[in-house]
């Protein structure tokens, strides 16, 4: 804003015979403008969906890797995460959530603060054209890397990146359109040959008022190697967040009719086998990582004689990860499922559980490259049962039944008794 206020100040200070050019002149309405709308704008979040998909190098298709659903919030001038369901934003950092793969962050808003909002980027008029039918003016401008913000993380590595680009804006209202990022500066630890990311916006109304946000963003980056990895964002739901909401993004709105009970916490002990049926199904290129899965005890769960979580228990259940791949004859799915509490009537239990092994759904013999790799992310996933999809288009049905046995034992809360 002070540079803004700055350029117009000194239009107006220079008189008619030192006017600014027409062409600074726009860009300094274009960021007033911008920062109108991003200074106006409340703690918000919106459903974001990520598909990812690779493309081998000298190969011309694109394979599907996994599809990702978060929660991604603007919360005090900041980007959070979290997945979808979840009680509480956290000021979260994405890579705790997604821990494979090729990720970027600044999509939501952080990039339109960079180029508008700061006196980092330089500018150059590119004149008039259309996009989707809508007159618009084009600038293209620079951000350096020493000044840049933009993060880009190839795990297990990340850097700050420099980059180049243009942005539309609409003729007549000056709202953003599409916002283009060409990486050109890479730091040498990040294994990348060159990226790209390109976004859209629209006007979306939050509250009681319309602020231009973006729909969709489509990440590209390309390997030493030559082979592509590409994020297909799209962006949907948002709404206004408060500090005391709970977000959620079905149809039914909390209420004081509907806040749940207190309920008393129970302790599972060590050894204890529990039987878990998925209500829904799973499918690749459908169910996402982060999507929660509904889950029932499918029988009473005893130790030594005494019921601990009696039959219709339910479990609360999320898909932590999609990994596909390569077969002798065909492609094949390793899906991360974790469950992490169980209710029933007015009581209910953290289940820290591990599957056995691999879920009973291995029904004929596959590669041990395969059984490896999930005895891999066991472990790297600790508590979450790891199953398997046959085909291009994998698919556990619904009713599909695992069994677990309880781990780690909690401790129960210290008694105030004397």
């Amino acid at each position: 804003m002070l540079l803004v206020g700055a350029i117009l100040l000194s239009a107006a200070a220079h008189g008619q015979s030192q006017q600014l050019s027409p062409d600074t002149l726009l860009l300094a309405r274009i960021k007033v403008r911008t920062s109108e709308n991003i200074h106006s704008l409340p703690n918000f979040t919106c459903l974001e969906t990520i598909e990812r998909s690779v493309r081998a190098p000298r190969s011309q298709r694109f394979q599907l890797l996994d599809v990702l659903r978060l929660e991604v919030a603007y919360i005090n001038r900041k980007e959070v995460f979290a997945w979808p369901g979840s009680a509480n934003f956290e000021d979260g950092d994405l890579r705790e959530l997604v821990q494979q793969g090729a990720i970027g962050n600044g999509s939501f808003a952080l990039h339109v603060n960079s180029v508008f909002l700061s006196s980092v980027p330089s500018y150059e008029y590119k004149g008039e054209t259309e996009w989707n039918g809508r007159p618009a003016f084009q600038f293209h401008y620079h951000v350096p890397m020493l000044h840049s913000g933009y993060r880009m993380r190839v795990p297990p590595n990340e850097g700050i990146v420099g980059y180049h680009g243009a942005f539309l804006v609409d003729k007549t209202t000056l709202d953003l359109l599409k916002l283009e990022i060409r990486i050109n500066e890479i730091p040498p630890q990040l294994p990348i040959l060159e990226a790209s990311e390109d976004l859209e916006y629209e006007r979306v109304t939050i509250g009681e008022r319309d602020y231009v946000l973006p729909s969709k963003s489509t990440l590209r980056i390309v390997n030493l190697p030559g082979g592509v990895s590409r994020n297909e964002i799209a962006f949907s739901r948002c709404r206004e967040f408060k500090g005391d909401s709970v977000v959620r993004f079905d149809d039914a709105p909390l209420t004081e009719a509907a806040a749940p009970k207190p309920l008393q916490r129970v302790v599972l002990p060590e050894e204890l086998e529990v039987d878990l049926r998925f209500d829904e199904a799973i499918a690749a290129g459908k169910s996402a990582v982060g999507d929660e899965v509904r889950a029932v005890v499918t029988r009473d769960a005893k130790r030594k004689g005494v019921l601990w979580v009696p039959k219709d228990a339910q479990a609360s259940c999320r898909i932590l990860l999609m990994e596909r791949m390569r077969g002798s004859q065909s492609d094949y799915w390793l899906v991360g499922v974790s469950c992490r509490r169980l209710e029933w009537e007015d009581r209910f239990a953290e289940f820290r559980a591990s599957m056995r092994p691999y879920g009973l759904l291995i029904q004929e013999r596959q590669i041990t490259a395969m059984q490896s790799r999930a005895f891999d992310l066991s472990r790297h996933y600790p508590g979450t049962g790891i199953l398997y999809m046959k085909g291009d288009q994998g698919k556990l049905a619904a009713g599909t039944r695992t069994a677990w046995t309880i781990v780690a034992s909690e401790r129960p809360p210290a008694s105030t008794d004397k």
